[in-house]
């Protein structure tokens, strides 16, 4: 059952240095636990349609995508509808999506390509611990987080292509709007794990069980903020989390952040992963690879 798996244990050194904070072990998880995460996955299978199938025994791709900002539009609640705002409000191809706020998704693409500004990654997020809207935002306006800034600002609608040539710094971009778009700080680590449901089932079966096993585990620090976040690739290999880690001077002062990218997470690996990266470590068999991005 673990064949392939088990073929990626080599006899090479196990720890690495792929990432500054972290060494990248191999060899180190239970195969009780490979198995019960490919049980897990094949359960799913059984389930899902023959065309989306998780391939679990694939290999994993190492290369995340290659961005130097990530802006993440908070998704208002959906007060009039059971389900999450993320299985009913996020079309399959949400900057497509022309009803408020999504429609800032595709406006800000839109400006990106005007004013040639790539590495600028664009998702909807859905706050599930912490994230949430403290008061309700005024009509009209989006709130956004934006990595590496690590801060969130709210936009008004008339603002939207002023607010893509600051975040492109473009020359377009007066002192006027840098003073005008400073925002408030956001001092928290974040998980985001994709379930960009309309998109992918795949992804929109196995987000809320992530979701619920990084409430529940002892291994992820209460103060750390979690959300789904919409399509960030590789639906084959869902479950797909991505950490932002906040790193400090010695006096206190923001410094930057890693971003990092894992897929093939079932519930049962959860516990396994983030206590690995509590104690400094990255399982390889999870790991998609990281970005590191300074403060700017």
């Amino acid at each position: 059952m673990l064949n392939r798996l088990l073929r990626l244990r080599t006899s090479l050194d196990p720890v690495v240095k792929p990432h500054g904070h972290y060494a990248m072990v191999r060899n180190e998880i239970p195969e009780s636990l490979l198995q019960d995460c490919q049980c897990y996955a094949q359960g799913l299978n059984e389930r899902l349609p023959s065309d989306k199938k998780l391939e679990y025994d694939s290999a994993l791709p190492r290369k995340p995508p290659a961005y130097q900002k990530h802006v993440l539009l908070m998704s208002p609640p959906n007060v009039q509808s059971a389900e999450p705002v993320w299985k009913r409000d996020w079309h399959s191809k949400i900057e497509l999506d022309y009803t408020w706020p999504y429609s800032t998704l595709g406006k800000i693409k839109r400006h990106l390509r005007d004013c040639s500004s790539g590495g600028v990654l664009i998702n909807a997020i859905s706050g599930e611990r912490g994230l949430q809207f403290e008061n309700e935002v005024e009509k009209g306006r989006a709130k956004f987080l934006v990595v590496p800034d690590m801060v969130m600002y709210e936009i008004d609608k008339t603002e939207i292509e002023i607010f893509t040539h600051f975040l492109a710094n473009s020359d377009l971009s007066s002192d006027a709007a840098k003073t005008k778009f400073q925002g408030r700080p956001y001092t928290r680590d974040l998980i985001l794990v994709c379930g960009h449901y309309q998109r992918d089932i795949r992804c929109g079966v196995i987000a809320p069980r992530l979701i619920e096993e990084l409430r529940r585990t002892d291994s992820v620090d209460p103060d750390v903020d979690l959300g789904i976040i919409s399509h960030i690739g590789g639906h084959k290999f869902a479950g797909n989390l991505l950490y932002y880690k906040q790193y400090k001077s010695n006096d206190g002062g923001y410094t930057g952040v890693d971003g990092l990218w894992f897929g093939k997470v079932t519930p049962q690996a959860v516990e396994v992963l983030m206590n690995g990266l509590r104690d400094g470590k990255i399982h390889e068999e999870w790991f998609r690879g990281a970005v590191s991005m300074r403060a700017q």
